[in-house]
């Protein structure tokens, strides 16, 4: 990232965009062990989806909301944002089982288990011996994911 950085020596660019994809190469790394981005390689869609997944629920979650002032009124949802994130919620349920079920059926059909290991594999390697569920593991990983986005 700093030989990127360097590279735009003398050109003007927009220092939040260096920081927001320098922030997701790091989650994305740990977490996945893939990375977000990468110079002359496209972003992938899995990782695109996830990080607009994320930035839709950190927006809806700072809007102010009616049912938080007036606590009588929250079961209207008048502006409609408990259905907007809890329709945002499935979808990185979803995405995040999908993940989880491609890294169970990776790990059984890989010679290899003495790999470099990211979050994700340690926290399945728990699931057996500490019996973590796969919605444990969903929420660690999700609460992760949205501590990056809010910094």
């Amino acid at each position: 990232m700093i030989k990127e950085v360097e590279s735009l020596d003398g050109t003007d660019f927009e220092l939040r965009e260096v920081l927001h994809t320098m922030a997701m190469n790091a989650t994305c790394r740990i977490l996945f062990g893939k990375r977000y981005y990468k110079k002359n390689v496209p972003i992938t869609k899995e990782l695109t989806e996830l990080q607009e997944l994320m930035e839709d629920m950190v927006a809806i979650a700072g809007k102010p909301n009616v049912g938080d002032i007036i606590p009588w009124l929250s079961w209207l949802d008048l502006q409609g944002l408990t259905k907007q994130f809890k329709k945002l919620h499935d979808k990185q349920e979803q995405m995040l089982r999908s993940i989880l079920e491609d890294r169970k059926m990776a790990k059984k059909t890989s010679a290899n288990r003495l790999a470099v290991m990211d979050f994700v594999d340690v926290l399945l390697s728990l699931q057996g011996e500490d019996r973590l569920s796969d919605e444990t593991i969903m929420a660690t990983v999700s609460v992760r994911s949205l501590d990056r986005n809010c910094l």
